[in-house]
């Protein structure tokens, strides 16, 4: 959990959100995020769709967001990261499209082979197995090593961001591929911490041509 984050409360659900102020100002940026609540168990389905507690969250993020800057945004092609995209477009009054994406989801840039990262998905539970790839347990056939995901996710984020000034881009996707990029430049602790929940995520943002990653007060450059 990040200590600067702020939370959407409906009485029993307790929904976290992301640290909007280094998005201010006119810097080119980026929002990546976890989807909003879902359906489903421990190892969701890809079918597994948003609550609709998730998806009010979802449109109160927006709220927040809208009328920052010009907006675009990207989602995982699993339809609960479409939706959720789509929604923080309408609560935000924006008339944005949303790009789907496989580097979000579905492979991602860490899946190698989906059916042997299902075996133990199957057997270890998400966090347990979260926990062993980002020390280097899990076979490199299954899932690319952390920092070579990461790597190839930030390149592709970057090379978003420095298309022009005041763009914000929005990036929906799942809490496995988008914890990694804090263990690898944050030193997060997946073990004690856990995966982002719903809506939580991270800043990305670039000023003279350097950017920097903001999570939980701390930032990194990449």
């Amino acid at each position: 959990m990040a200590p600067d984050a702020q939370f959407f409360d409906d009485g029993a659900r307790r929904c976290e959100v992301p640290d909007l102020a280094p998005l201010n100002g006119e810097l080119r940026g980026a929002l990546m995020i976890r989807h909003a609540e879902r359906y489903g168990r421990d190892v969701a389905l890809h079918s597994d769709g948003l609550t609709p507690a998730g998806r009010e969250h979802a449109r109160r993020l927006g709220r927040r967001i809208g009328g920052r800057r010009e907006v675009r945004l990207f989602a995982s092609p699993v339809q609960r990261c479409v939706d959720t995209a789509s929604l923080i477009a309408e609560g935000a009054g924006l008339d944005a499209e949303v790009t789907v994406t496989t580097m979000l989801g579905l492979p991602g840039t860490y899946v190698i082979d989906e059916e042997e990262v299902d075996r133990h998905l199957a057997v270890m539970g998400l966090h347990r197995f979260a926990v062993e790839w980002v020390n280097g347990r899990i076979p490199a056939e299954a899932m690319a090593p952390v920092e070579l995901g990461t790597q190839a996710l930030m390149d592709w984020v970057l090379g978003n961001a420095r298309e022009r000034d005041g763009l914000l881009d929005i990036y929906v996707g799942h809490d496995l591929f988008l914890t990694p990029v804090l263990v690898n430049h944050l030193g997060y602790d997946i073990a004690s911490a856990g995966l982002l929940g719903f809506l939580d995520g991270f800043t990305v943002t670039v000023e003279d041509g350097k950017a920097v990653l903001s999570y939980g007060g701390k930032r990194a450059p990449l």
